[in-house]
């Protein structure tokens, strides 16, 4: 059986790296005595991957992990055993069943959700994200092992909006990856003011695969 878990990763736990995450997630699941499926060879270790890295000291309530297991499991209770067992910030929050048919949520990631509160004046946030939605191309630069690289930020940006206070946007995943804080300092810029976000500001809230005739869905 392969399952997919929605899980939560906050608090204390946005201050660990993604190689720290996948050893709390491995001892969570022997300490909860889960039938986990284990790679063959001289070394083995679970058949386990995850969605997309997220960030140190960004929280997030969407993110996932895909677990083999030798046997079937009531989810109900394979999400208590693992709240149970678990490190303080790290809370799962659903699973199903994820056939290999389905693929594997690291290569399918297409897109990812986020909110980020910025206090300011409403209206001029607003006329600043409709002129930024209004624009087919808004340059950006990213550094990568051959220097700096030119790309469309409008182009990975597929949603932004500003309601009570509260940015939501909808952003590309994997090659079209495309960092909130570009987004969100860029609308700073828009407005006039010099502050800056970082990382720890901003809250992911899910993670989408694409499908060819309803567009972005969540994983679950």
């Amino acid at each position: 059986m392969r399952i997919l878990v929605r899980f939560e990763k906050t608090g204390p736990a946005r201050y660990i790296s993604h190689l720290d995450l996948q050893r709390c997630v491995q001892r969570t699941l022997k300490l909860m005595g889960a039938p986990v499926r284990y790679t063959e060879g001289f070394n083995p270790h679970p058949r386990l991957s995850f969605a997309q890295a997220l960030p140190m000291y960004m929280e997030s309530v969407g993110e996932y992990f895909i677990l083999e297991l030798t046997r079937d499991v009531n989810f109900a209770s394979f999400i208590e055993g693992f709240n149970a067992h678990g490190y303080s910030g790290i809370v799962a929050r659903g699973a199903r069943e994820m056939p290999k048919e389905e693929g594997n949520p690291m290569n399918l990631v297409r897109a990812a959700s986020y909110r980020y509160e910025m206090a300011g004046d409403e209206a001029a946030i607003k006329a600043a994200i409709e002129s930024m939605m209004a624009k087919e191309e808004i340059i950006y630069y990213k550094k990568g092992k051959g220097g700096l690289k030119e790309l469309n930020l409008r182009a990975r940006l597929y949603e932004l909006g500003y309601e009570n206070g509260i940015v939501t946007m909808l952003v590309g995943c994997g090659e079209t990856n495309l960092s909130p804080y570009e987004v969100i300092n860029r609308l700073y810029e828009s407005i006039g003011s010099e502050k800056r976000v970082e990382n720890k500001d901003i809250l992911r809230t899910q993670m989408y695969y694409e499908d060819e005739t309803e567009g972005f869905l969540p994983f679950l």
